[in-house]
C-alpha cells in the first residue's frame, strides 16, 4: 500500500540525488537523505522539488517515503513547508537568490491578519520582505523573501 502524500510534504525519493549506480566492486551506494517538497501531486506520481538544487524530479509515490524529523529538523526545507502550512498553499515556485537568501512565492486561498503575524514571527529577523496581492479566481499570492 503506497503511503499518503500532500502538497507541502517532505520527503525522499528513494535513489534520488546522492545516490549512483555503483561501479563494481564498491560497496552499494548509501541511501539518498536530500529531503524535497512535494511540489505537484497526481493520482500515482509526484514532482519533488529539491530546493537548494533549484530542481525537481518527477517520481512514482512508490519511490517516496516521509522524511525523518531528524533529516529535516531546522531546516530551510521544514521552514518552506510550515510557512506552506500556515498559508494553506496550494501552489509553490521557490528560488535561492544568492547564497543566503531566498524567496517564496505560495498561493492559497484568504487567510485572516492573524496567519501573516504567525509568519512574521516564525520568520522573525529572517523576513526581509512580505507581499501579498490577489492572484485572481479567489486566491492569493504571498511573496516571502528571508535569509537561510
Amino acid at each position: 500500500m503506497t503511503a499518503k502524500f500532500s502538497f507541502g510534504d517532505l520527503v525522499v525519493v528513494k535513489g534520488g540525488p546522492g545516490t549512483a549506480p555503483p561501479a563494481p566492486p564498491a560497496p552499494p551506494a548509501p541511501p539518498s537523505t536530500m529531503v524535497a517538497v512535494v511540489a505537484e501531486l497526481r493520482r500515482d506520481d509526484c514532482r519533488a522539488q529539491y530546493l537548494r538544487e533549484q530542481r525537481s524530479v518527477w517520481t512514482a509515490l512508490g519511490e517516496l517515503r516521509h522524511a525523518r524529523e531528524t533529516e529535516i529538523e531546522g531546516s530551510l526545507e521544514e521552514t518552506v513547508h510550515d510557512l506552506l502550512a500556515m498559508l494553506r498553499a496550494v501552489e509553490l515556485e521557490f528560488t535561492l537568490l544568492d547564497p543566503g537568501r531566498c524567496r517564496l512565492v505560495a498561493s492559497h486561498g484568504a487567510f485572516t491578519p492573524d496567519t501573516l503575524d504567525r509568519v512574521r514571527t516564525m520568520l522573525g529577523d529572517r523576513m526581509i520582505r512580505c507581499l501579498v496581492r490577489p492572484q485572481g479566481m479567489h486566491r492569493l499570492q504571498t511573496i516571502l523573501e528571508f535569509t537561510l
